[in-house]
Protein backbone atom coordinates (compact mmCIF):
# COMPACT_ATOMS: atom_id res chain seq x y z
CA UNK A 1 0.00 0.00 0.00
CA UNK A 2 2.61 2.26 0.74
CA UNK A 3 4.48 1.78 -2.45
CA UNK A 4 1.45 2.30 -4.20
CA UNK A 5 0.63 5.97 -2.68
CA UNK A 6 3.87 7.01 -2.99
CA UNK A 7 3.66 9.46 -0.13
CA UNK A 8 6.00 12.33 0.35
CA UNK A 9 6.23 11.82 4.11
CA UNK A 10 6.07 8.50 5.82
CA UNK A 11 5.02 9.12 9.70
CA UNK A 12 5.41 5.83 11.74
CA UNK A 13 3.57 5.59 14.97
CA UNK A 14 4.83 2.67 16.55
CA UNK A 15 4.39 0.40 13.79
CA UNK A 16 6.66 -2.58 13.47
CA UNK A 17 5.25 -3.78 9.86
CA UNK A 18 5.89 -0.30 8.49
CA UNK A 19 9.54 0.35 10.40
CA UNK A 20 10.12 -3.26 8.81
CA UNK A 21 9.24 -1.97 5.22
CA UNK A 22 11.38 1.40 5.30
CA UNK A 23 14.44 -0.01 3.46
CA UNK A 24 12.40 -1.06 0.55
CA UNK A 25 10.49 2.49 0.18
CA UNK A 26 11.59 4.69 -2.53
CA UNK A 27 14.16 7.37 -1.08
CA UNK A 28 12.08 10.36 -2.01
CA UNK A 29 9.45 9.62 1.10
CA UNK A 30 11.03 11.09 3.93
CA UNK A 31 10.70 8.87 7.05
CA UNK A 32 10.16 9.48 9.88
CA UNK A 33 9.10 6.86 13.21
CA UNK A 34 7.57 8.35 16.54
CA UNK A 35 8.98 7.93 20.01
CA UNK A 36 6.20 8.53 22.44
CA UNK A 37 8.13 6.79 25.87
CA UNK A 38 11.33 6.36 26.86
CA UNK A 39 9.93 2.15 27.14
CA UNK A 40 13.02 0.28 26.01
CA UNK A 41 10.56 -1.77 23.50
CA UNK A 42 9.76 1.60 22.11
CA UNK A 43 12.63 3.30 22.06
CA UNK A 44 14.35 0.09 20.48
CA UNK A 45 11.43 -0.17 17.36
CA UNK A 46 11.73 3.63 16.81
CA UNK A 47 15.59 3.63 16.77
CA UNK A 48 15.79 -0.05 14.74
CA UNK A 49 16.13 1.53 11.04
CA UNK A 50 18.10 4.33 11.12
CA UNK A 51 19.58 4.34 8.34
CA UNK A 52 16.24 4.30 6.43
CA UNK A 53 15.32 7.60 8.44
CA UNK A 54 15.41 10.95 8.16
CA UNK A 55 14.07 12.63 11.22
CA UNK A 56 13.15 11.11 14.77
CA UNK A 57 10.41 12.75 16.40
CA UNK A 58 9.65 12.27 20.12
CA UNK A 59 7.37 13.76 22.36
CA UNK A 60 9.35 15.60 25.07
CA UNK A 61 12.85 16.31 26.26
CA UNK A 62 12.76 13.25 28.71
CA UNK A 63 12.42 11.08 25.87
CA UNK A 64 14.76 12.93 23.59
CA UNK A 65 17.66 12.68 26.00
CA UNK A 66 16.93 8.59 25.82
CA UNK A 67 17.26 8.58 22.32
CA UNK A 68 19.93 10.96 22.21
CA UNK A 69 22.04 8.47 24.40
CA UNK A 70 21.97 5.96 22.41
CA UNK A 71 24.15 7.68 20.07
CA UNK A 72 22.35 5.70 17.34
CA UNK A 73 20.92 9.07 15.62
CA UNK A 74 21.13 13.08 15.54
CA UNK A 75 18.03 13.76 13.68
CA UNK A 76 15.90 14.10 16.62
CA UNK A 77 12.74 16.37 16.99
CA UNK A 78 10.44 17.53 19.95
CA UNK A 79 6.65 17.75 18.83
CA UNK A 80 5.19 18.10 22.64
CA UNK A 81 2.12 16.50 23.44
CA UNK A 82 -0.63 16.47 25.90
CA UNK A 83 -3.21 18.42 27.09
CA UNK A 84 -2.42 22.21 28.13
CA UNK A 85 -2.94 22.45 31.96
CA UNK A 86 -4.06 26.21 33.39
CA UNK A 87 -2.34 27.91 36.23
CA UNK A 88 -4.32 26.82 39.35
CA UNK A 89 -5.34 28.32 42.52
CA UNK A 90 -6.85 25.33 44.48
CA UNK A 91 -7.94 26.17 48.02
CA UNK A 92 -5.22 24.48 50.71
CA UNK A 93 -5.93 20.37 51.02
CA UNK A 94 -7.57 18.84 54.35
CA UNK A 95 -5.60 16.06 55.40
CA UNK A 96 -8.43 13.61 56.85
CA UNK A 97 -9.55 13.98 52.84
CA UNK A 98 -8.61 11.29 50.48
CA UNK A 99 -5.64 12.14 47.99
CA UNK A 100 -7.34 12.66 44.88
CA UNK A 101 -5.82 10.54 42.31
CA UNK A 102 -6.36 11.46 38.24
CA UNK A 103 -5.32 9.47 35.25
CA UNK A 104 -6.72 11.38 31.86
CA UNK A 105 -6.35 9.70 28.51
CA UNK A 106 -6.72 6.35 26.54
CA UNK A 107 -7.42 3.43 28.36
CA UNK A 108 -4.58 0.95 26.99
CA UNK A 109 -1.80 -1.13 27.36
CA UNK A 110 0.68 -0.82 25.15
CA UNK A 111 1.31 3.16 25.18
CA UNK A 112 -0.48 4.30 28.42
CA UNK A 113 0.46 1.52 30.46
CA UNK A 114 -2.66 1.58 32.17
CA UNK A 115 -2.69 -2.16 33.52
CA UNK A 116 -0.37 -0.79 35.96
CA UNK A 117 -2.52 0.95 37.94
CA UNK A 118 -4.38 -1.98 39.99
CA UNK A 119 -0.98 -2.30 41.53
CA UNK A 120 0.03 1.20 42.33
CA UNK A 121 -3.91 1.23 43.61
CA UNK A 122 -3.20 -2.13 46.15
CA UNK A 123 0.04 -0.37 47.24
CA UNK A 124 -1.41 2.50 48.10
CA UNK A 125 -4.49 1.29 50.13
CA UNK A 126 -1.78 -1.87 51.48
CA UNK A 127 0.23 1.22 53.00
CA UNK A 128 -3.21 2.89 54.83
CA UNK A 129 -3.03 5.61 52.22
CA UNK A 130 -6.82 6.83 51.81
CA UNK A 131 -7.08 7.82 48.24
CA UNK A 132 -9.77 8.07 45.63
CA UNK A 133 -8.98 7.76 41.77
CA UNK A 134 -11.11 8.98 38.69
CA UNK A 135 -10.20 7.60 35.51
CA UNK A 136 -10.98 9.93 32.61
CA UNK A 137 -10.93 8.40 29.32
CA UNK A 138 -12.03 5.14 27.69
CA UNK A 139 -10.57 2.45 25.27
CA UNK A 140 -9.83 -0.95 25.07
CA UNK A 141 -8.51 -2.07 28.20
CA UNK A 142 -11.08 -0.28 29.96
CA UNK A 143 -13.25 -3.41 30.95
CA UNK A 144 -10.12 -5.50 32.14
CA UNK A 145 -9.28 -2.41 34.16
CA UNK A 146 -12.51 -2.39 35.78
CA UNK A 147 -12.38 -6.30 36.59
CA UNK A 148 -9.15 -6.44 37.79
CA UNK A 149 -10.06 -3.22 40.23
CA UNK A 150 -13.26 -4.66 41.36
CA UNK A 151 -11.37 -8.30 41.99
CA UNK A 152 -8.78 -6.18 44.28
CA UNK A 153 -11.44 -5.23 46.06
CA UNK A 154 -10.77 -1.89 45.31
CA UNK A 155 -13.86 -0.65 43.31
CA UNK A 156 -14.80 1.90 46.10
CA UNK A 157 -11.52 3.84 45.32
CA UNK A 158 -12.16 4.50 41.89
CA UNK A 159 -14.88 6.40 39.52
CA UNK A 160 -14.64 5.66 35.74
CA UNK A 161 -15.92 8.58 33.76
CA UNK A 162 -15.63 7.54 30.29
CA UNK A 163 -14.85 10.42 27.36
CA UNK A 164 -14.79 14.03 28.70
CA UNK A 165 -14.58 17.26 27.17
CA UNK A 166 -11.70 19.36 27.60
CA UNK A 167 -13.07 21.67 30.11
CA UNK A 168 -14.58 18.49 31.82
CA UNK A 169 -10.71 17.67 32.22
CA UNK A 170 -9.52 20.86 33.13
CA UNK A 171 -12.41 20.96 35.74
CA UNK A 172 -11.65 17.59 37.55
CA UNK A 173 -7.40 17.94 37.03
CA UNK A 174 -8.74 21.76 39.61
CA UNK A 175 -10.06 18.81 41.88
CA UNK A 176 -6.51 16.76 41.54
CA UNK A 177 -3.91 16.21 43.80
CA UNK A 178 -2.04 13.54 41.51
CA UNK A 179 -1.63 13.31 38.27
CA UNK A 180 -0.68 10.03 36.88
CA UNK A 181 0.04 10.50 33.37
CA UNK A 182 1.43 7.11 32.32
CA UNK A 183 1.82 4.52 35.53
Amino acid sequence: AIDQLQPDFLILNDSPYAMAHLPFIRGSTIRIPIIHSSEPDEVELGLSQGPWCDQVLVVSESVKRTVMDRGSISRVLICPLGVPVPGLRRPTRQSACPIQVISVGRVVVHQKRMDRIPAMARLLAEWGIAYHWTILGDGEFLPALRHAIDCAGLAGHFSFQGRVSQTGVAQALQRADVLVIRP
